[in-house]
């Protein structure tokens, strides 16, 4: 691997870990898995979250939050090491809008990154002014997901991207639209699509064999309106007036989750919704192995926010379950109706129930999609291929023909 293993990268976090970000720890064991020298800068850390989910992971990790004996032992050191780099912040300071925080984890950097990486816009905002201050050498890419191209520019606009745009080595979106949107209202010199990809090796494939008893749908998203679990309830209800018997898995947790509860209980449907909170990952999988279907009926909430390609979604689908979604975002790059999955419109709850009494009782159907789906996620979605595919648009052209 030659020149890769002396490169270093740094991956720039608002918090982190966070649950459901996988993605951001299937990137950094990826880029290990290179021989890449591999720092996480985070404004805060979660420790026990990470022990949990990566804790081979917590050695890489240098933070603003939780002020510890650990992190004031390595910024004393930088102090040290780096004396520049408080020099470059009173010299920048007001013309980059830099922040404490941003000095206090510079200094705790070891050496001087060749590669930034932030997943979300608002992170590569901080991750640009990190650069431009103290590291303007670095090669900087910019992952852009959902939340940070709709919620975020309606709160804030389009002035903090257009600001660190020069900084911006590449831009890549998770689909073609947020590319386009990108291309429309941001000066970037270069704007990739990049469909992200799930391990296939780590999803087993779902025993089809015919369940007895009710239908069980699954449900997987943080309990906040995008994710459209209100509409699921409501096609749940009006399958029960025609005199359908099913049952919702529903996993996540959130904002919205007390208010859900309330309604559920108060629309006489506690039998038919069990709702399990947040869990780990490997009881998402046997949950993906037990139920008939995956509904994720996604939509614009009122403040904008909207997904980019679920990456639930891709899951399902490689696991050989059934999937029900909406038009929305990206997802109909991932799942074509009638084909790999059904699509319905936002916010249609009797379009949603039509579908999954389809799946109920068309003879076939079921089977058809899920064996499409998974073929469709090996072929373009495989974590195997995209990975790849990902950090050859990361890292710098010059040394990619060095990877594995």
């Amino acid at each position: 691997m030659g020149a890769v293993e002396t490169m270093h990268l740094l991956f720039v976090n608002s918090i982190f870990p966070q649950p459901s970000q996988t993605f951001v720890l299937d990137q950094i064991r990826y880029a290990r898995g290179l021989g890449v020298r591999v720092t996480i800068l985070c404004k805060r850390y979660r420790t026990a979250l990470l022990t949990a989910q990566a804790p081979g992971m917590a050695g890489l990790v240098i933070h603003d939050r939780p002020r510890n004996r650990s992190m004031s032992v390595r910024l004393a050191r930088g102090f040290i090491s780096h004396p520049g780099r408080l020099g470059a912040f009173l010299r920048t300071r007001q013309a980059l809008g830099l922040h404490a925080s941003d000095l206090i984890c510079a200094l705790q950097i070891d050496g001087a990154p060749d590669v930034i990486v932030a997943n979300f816009g608002q992170n590569g905002i901080v991750a640009a002014r990190i650069k431009q201050a103290f590291f303007p050498e670095a090669r900087l890419a910019v992952i852009f997901h959902g939340y940070d191209l709709s919620a975020y520019v309606a709160a804030h606009g389009w002035d903090g991207y257009r600001r660190a745009a020069p900084a911006i080595d590449v831009a890549i979106a998770v689909n073609r639209p947020w590319a386009n949107l990108l291309a429309a209202n941001v000066p970037l010199r270069s704007i990739e699509t990049h469909h992200l990809g799930v391990d296939l090796a780590r999803i087993p494939e779902r025993d089809r064999t015919r369940r007895d008893g009710r239908f069980s749908v699954l449900f997987v998203g943080r309990m906040v309106e995008k994710k459209g679990l209100r509409v699921l309830l409501a096609a749940i209800a009006a399958l029960r007036a025609r005199g359908r018997d099913l049952e919702v898995e529903a996993i996540g947790d959130g904002p919205e989750e007390n208010a859900l509860r309330a309604e559920v209980s108060a629309a006489g449907l506690d039998g038919s919704i069990t709702f399990h909170g947040s869990q780990p990952h490997d009881f998402v999988l046997r949950m993906m192995n037990r139920c008939d279907c995956l509904a994720l009926p996604s939509v614009t909430a009122a403040n904008g926010d909207q997904e980019g390609i679920p990456v639930t979604l891709m899951e399902a689908m490689a696991a050989g379950l059934p999937v029900i979604s909406t038009y929305h975002s990206g997802i109909p790059e991932l799942v074509s109706d009638d084909e790999t999955g059904l699509l319905v419109p936002e916010r249609d709850a009797a379009a949603l129930a039509d579908g999954l009494d389809r799946l109920m009782s068309e003879k076939g159907l079921a089977e058809r999609l899920a064996a499409n789906a998974r073929r469709f996620v090996a072929a373009e979605f495989n974590a195997e291929i995209q990975d790849r595919r990902l950090f050859d648009l990361i890292l710098p052209r010059s040394l990619t023909s060095s990877l594995p």
